[in-house]
């Protein structure tokens, strides 16, 4: 398991305040009326204590509004440019839960119940039947990792520390089971965008380089407009500058003493680049084993460098002495705005770089045995 997005309503209703600006402020265009190009959703709903709702998409993770509707004896209408299917939200006034549908340029129908989010019905929409299916193969699985973990929101259950680890273990083979599912269903529907964002939604952060690159050059040739094509593109080139074969992105960070440590003057040695956070708890699980592996290797030529994800530096500190971390440290303290991390794109932790000692990429994330030989292998 690994330590890994809320929407305010309030930033929504700024960012519609603005677009109401912008468009009073531009000429019409005739070619935003065009049917190729625009979504009209039409439908009834049961249940609303609010008498207005929002269409959204997502843009750069937010979701901004595209229109809104007054609700008028259970009925609604909102219309957005659409020239390509989009998974689109539609959220009601001051109410955190959104329906998703999968909108189609043209005429959508839609029947809701505001008390059941996952009753909505949506005719018109082929991407949006495609997207149900979907759901109805990742469901399952989401739901035996709920059970999984029942117990650790249970404050009359005590988890020992084995407990946890066995949890995560058990969760850790449902969620490559299903992220198998999802890409076997992706794979049979690739010509659909539904695919793609399948993709995006459940498997960009766990793909290495070679897999999301081999999807995105091919997305690119099936689905060259669509903004989940642009997305698989963009994650493989930030990818791409720290993938095994390339030269390892150089950074320089303040160690607990507040010096700088630049990765670059550890050339000449084989680095063990360690992700990580004292909030962390797969992370801090991971540590009796990194701290028996830097002992071993560590008078062979092994450097372990740990870049963590802490926002506070007594935390940090107190995670480095309980947990016995005698090696390397440095953090700027932000985070997942870690610049490190971003330079690595690296949306999970724990998560470790192998660098041979030209400071060049040997394996992400490799562990235990696997990691010993690597090792073996470097510094024989």
């Amino acid at each position: 398991m690994q330590c890994s997005y809320l929407y305010s309503m309030k930033n929504i209703m700024v960012a519609f305040m603005g677009l109401l600006l912008l468009s009073a402020c531009q000429a019409p265009d005739a070619t935003n009326n065009s049917s190729e190009n625009t979504v009209i959703i039409e439908g009834s709903i049961t249940g609303a204590t609010v008498d207005k709702m929002y269409l959204l998409a997502e843009r750069d993770r937010q979701l901004i509004p595209l229109d809104s509707s007054v609700i008028e004896n259970g009925m609604f209408s909102l219309r957005a440019e659409l020239p390509l299917p989009e998974m689109l939200f539609l959220q009601f006034d001051g109410q955190p839960d959104y329906f998703r549908v999968f909108a189609e340029p043209g005429k959508l129908r839609l029947k809701a119940d505001a008390q059941q989010v996952a009753a909505l019905e949506v005719e018109g929409s082929a991407s949006h039947d495609l997207y149900m299916q979907a759901l109805a193969i990742i469901e399952p699985f989401e739901n035996e990792i709920q059970q999984l973990f029942a117990p650790l929101s249970n404050p009359k259950v005590a988890m020992s520390s084995a407990m946890q680890d066995s949890i995560s273990l058990l969760s850790d083979a449902v969620y490559e089971r299903q992220n198998a599912a999802i890409q076997a269903f992706a794979n049979e529907h690739i010509e659909s965008p539904v695919s793609a964002y399948l993709l995006n939604r459940y498997l960009i952060f766990d793909m290495d380089y070679a897999t999301l690159n081999e999807m995105a050059e091919a997305y690119k040739v099936l689905q060259p407009d669509s903004r989940y094509t642009r997305m698989l593109t963009e994650r493989a080139t930030l990818l791409s500058a720290s993938a095994v074969g390339a030269m390892a992105p150089d950074f320089a960070l303040p160690n607990t003493e507040g010096d700088t440590i630049q990765l670059s003057d550890l050339r000449g040695r084989v680095v063990l680049i360690d992700f990580w956070a004292s909030w962390c708890g797969p992370c801090r699980r991971e540590n009796p084993e990194m701290v028996k592996v830097y002992a071993e290797y560590h008078p062979k030529g092994l450097e372990i460098l740990g870049v963590s994800f802490d926002n506070k530096a007594e935390a940090w500190h107190k995670a480095i002495l309980d947990d016995q971390l005698t090696w390397m440290h440095v953090s700027d303290l932000q985070g997942w705005s870690s610049s490190a991390g971003a330079l690595y794109g690296i949306n999970s932790i724990p998560h470790t770089v192998l660098l041979d000692a030209t400071g060049r990429v040997v394996a992400h994330n490799v562990k235990g045995d696997a990691l010993r030989r690597e090792l073996d292998k470097l510094l024989q």
